[in-house]
């Protein structure tokens, strides 16, 4: 699974990692939280797999505990806490559920069994969505993987890692054979055997190992200045300039890591973790890769070219030039949108970036032109905006240009902060331009 090029390499980080003394003592002070809460969480579990507890009880406790204690194991996104939520919402038979869910939560006896039991989930969620009881962006079958790993992990911490992103990012990311990988759960299987390899070289427990990972991937990521400041339950990746601070009985972690600039001198952006990244060309180069993944060309508007994000040129994500797709006299106002979703030179969707309550106006105005030159077209038209900013849109829908080209009906909006919050899910998971769904407000019915 491992070169010895590769496993030198590691041995060499497992060194400088245990050297800086200030970031190996806050994750023992992890480990102990962690301890605490596997045990609330292992009580929580055998009481729903006993039977004294209701799958809706159990989600409750759930939805509740993940967004205090238990989120020292991040347990809230899309594919911890909500995928439960959006399972007990939207699958019809609840005590076909609950029975299933309680064989596939118990701790498989090896590995073959813990394959049948993802696969299991898997096709009992694709058959609901086979027979339209649900649609598949209720249910994400894909998720599987994770939110099993989870609480077989708490079952078993050495035999069962979390299938957390920023892991598997680092470690397949050296598995060639990886990118060939469209099943999330062979993707599982192929990560716990690089886990679990790379944990007995270095002779490391499974959360010494994950830190050391997170610790390695957040000192090699090329996000340009991180600042935050958080309490202990919520940090996963302390980097190597950690200041701890204590404050009576609550333990604080600054946190700073900074970028190393290429010789380009590309990336003066600023990002802080734990917050919105409010910058506008972040927000274009996140919907710019989503449309990539998703099998679209995806067009920036064209005064925004030369606008870098993590080391990439925006222009670069777009064709040499925007195909002609109305009259050529309309053609420059097309060019400066922010962000086109374009197939077989056909827009299906165009995102306005509006950041600021000044923005809007403008961005209505582009998306109100689409729908002037493109009457009869099924075209997604999605304003991106804060919520603090969604009443000025709708206060800037009542004037009378936009109400007499029903902006109101046909226009969508994307609040930002859940769009960077779900950011490396949709990432991670997209196929289709659906993935957008969940995060999408209908004007009109607010």
């Amino acid at each position: 699974m491992w070169t010895d090029e590769q496993l030198e390499k590691w041995h060499c980080r497992k060194q400088q990692y245990f050297s800086e003394k200030i970031s190996v003592e806050l994750h023992k002070e992890i480990h102990q939280q962690r301890l605490l809460v596997q045990q609330e969480m292992l009580q929580v579990l055998n009481l729903f797999l006993d039977g004294a507890m209701t799958l809706k009880e159990f989600n409750q406790v759930f939805q509740q505990r993940t967004h205090e204690e238990w989120n020292v194991f991040h347990l809230r996104g899309m594919s911890g806490g909500l995928f439960l939520n959006k399972l007990v919402k939207y699958i019809p038979e609840e005590d076909t559920f609950a029975h299933l869910l309680r064989m596939m939560l118990r701790i498989p006896v090896d590995q073959q069994d813990g394959q049948r039991h993802m696969r299991a989930l898997t096709r009992f969620l694709e058959g609901i969505i086979a027979s339209q009881q649900a649609t598949r962006l209720q249910l994400q079958p894909a998720r599987v993987p994770f939110f099993l790993s989870v609480w077989w992990h708490i079952q078993e911490v050495e035999c069962w890692p979390i299938f957390y992103l920023d892991l598997r990012h680092v470690l397949l990311s050296e598995e060639r054979a990886v990118g060939a990988l469209q099943d999330p759960v062979e993707t599982y299987f192929v990560f716990k055997a690089r886990f679990s390899d790379l944990k007995q070289v270095l002779a490391l427990s499974a959360w010494e190992l994950e830190q050391l990972i997170i610790w390695h991937h957040t000192n090699n990521t090329p996000i340009l200045e991180i600042e935050a400041s958080t309490s202990l339950s919520c940090r996963n990746s302390p980097s190597s300039h950690n200041q701890k601070e204590v404050k009576g009985n609550k333990s604080l972690i600054t946190e700073t890591v900074r970028f190393r600039s290429n010789s380009s001198g590309r990336g003066t952006m600023t990002y802080k973790k734990g917050q919105v990244d409010t910058n506008h060309t972040y927000i274009q180069w996140l919907l710019a890769k989503i449309g990539i993944k998703i099998g679209c060309s995806v067009w920036v508007a064209i005064d925004d070219h030369e606008k870098v994000y993590n080391e990439e040129r925006l222009g670069d994500f777009c064709p040499s030039s925007l195909p002609i797709l109305a009259d050529s006299a309309f053609h420059h106002i097309i060019k400066h949108m922010d962000i086109l979703w374009l197939r077989k030179d056909e827009v299906i969707a165009a995102f306005a970036v509006s950041l600021t309550a000044t923005d809007i106006s403008k961005s209505l105005l582009l998306l109100s032109d689409l729908i002037v030159l493109f009457p009869k077209r099924n075209t997604q038209l999605c304003v991106v905006t804060p919520q603090g900013c969604f009443e000025n849109v709708n206060i800037e829908l009542m004037h009378p240009i936009f109400y007499h080209h029903d902006m109101h009906k046909r226009s969508k909006i994307i609040i930002q902060e859940q769009l960077v919050q779900h950011a490396e899910h949709i990432l991670r998971w997209a196929n289709s331009p659906s993935v957008m769904d969940d995060l999408i407000l209908h004007l009109s019915s607010k």
